[in-house]
């Protein structure tokens, strides 16, 4: 079962390093640890709280990568002050104001950096428009609207609480993933995640995606 779910299944990879490790100990109870976390990878469905924008692809299962298609659409944008409880109470004064309905998920950008053990500090928070909404929406003090093109993205699903530590291993695995898959892509700009929940959610059913923009690569043979 670990090899049939493929080197890339954060599933897949509890059970064989489970299986590898059982070799040296002969206690179960490590084995059967790793058979509940990665069933729990598995089966697990996100809870969705608001509908997502019309034409957007469905949420990548939790602990796989995918390559993903997203197509054209608006956001309201501001950005991240201390916590994020002020950018998000600006952006839905905004949609209030205007009579925009909430959808899912929403966005959060950071910087792109190159220390592999480091992304700390979100730049922007973003409200996802749903179709056909908020045309003419104007920008205000501090909300920016924004059309944004047609993309691919690389992304992998997680559950539970978005930290720090957790984006880290995302954005380390899909730049590893990227590198060995598809060195024929390369990442635009920063990174981002889509959060599906919010704080009044449990942590056991909190679901949130970790995304690179990619490209054709213009070197070719490299990333």
């Amino acid at each position: 079962m670990a090899q049939s779910l493929g080197a890339w299944s954060e599933a897949g990879n509890l059970l064989q390093e489970a299986l590898a490790n059982s070799e040296k100990d002969d206690s179960a109870r490590p084995l059967l640890k790793a058979i509940a976390a990665a069933n729990r990878l598995l089966s697990f469905e996100p809870l969705n709280e608001a509908p997502m924008p019309d034409g957007f692809p469905a949420t990548t299962p939790a602990g796989e990568i995918q390559l993903k298609d997203y197509p054209a659409y608006r956001l309201a944008r501001t950005k991240m002050g201390r916590t994020d409880m002020g950018a998000f109470l600006t952006l839905f004064r905004h949609i209030k104001q205007n009579d925009i309905a909430m959808t899912a998920p929403v966005e959060m950008t950071y910087p792109r950096r190159t220390d592999e053990n480091e992304v700390i500090g979100e730049t922007t928070m973003a409200f996802l428009y749903g179709s056909d909404v908020g045309k003419d929406t104007q920008a205000e003090e501090g909300v920016d609207i924004v059309e944004v093109a047609p993309l691919q993205v690389v992304s992998i699903g997680n559950i539970g609480r978005r930290t720090n530590s957790r984006v880290v291993w995302a954005k380390n695995r899909l730049e590893a993933w990227l590198a060995e898959v598809r060195p024929d892509l390369e990442i635009v700009g920063g990174l981002r995640v889509l959060g599906y929940n919010g704080p009044s959610v449990p942590t056991s059913k909190q679901y949130f995606e970790v995304q690179f923009e990619v490209r054709p690569s213009t070197i070719r043979g490299s990333f």
